[in-house]
């Protein structure tokens, strides 16, 4: 899961090349939305999708004040 899209293509590149093949999920503020909370800066948990809003929430703590990496 990424917001980079280089970094996400070289990867997926170097996994076909090697035979360990990979997908990139774009971590896109969508999933951030799910974050929002009535009661904190934003909440920990979020809706059905799991691990990229996981994702989502441990973007917010990455490199840059966006999120991004």
């Amino acid at each position: 899961m990424g917001n980079d899209d280089a970094l996400a293509r070289e990867l997926v590149e170097a996994g076909a090349r090697t035979d360990d093949r990979a997908w990139q999920l774009p971590l896109t503020e969508d999933y951030a939305d799910q974050l929002r909370s009535n009661f904190a800066d934003m909440a920990n948990i979020g809706g059905p999708k799991g691990a990229i809003t996981a994702a989502a929430f441990l973007g917010k703590f990455t490199q840059g004040s966006n999120g991004r990496t």
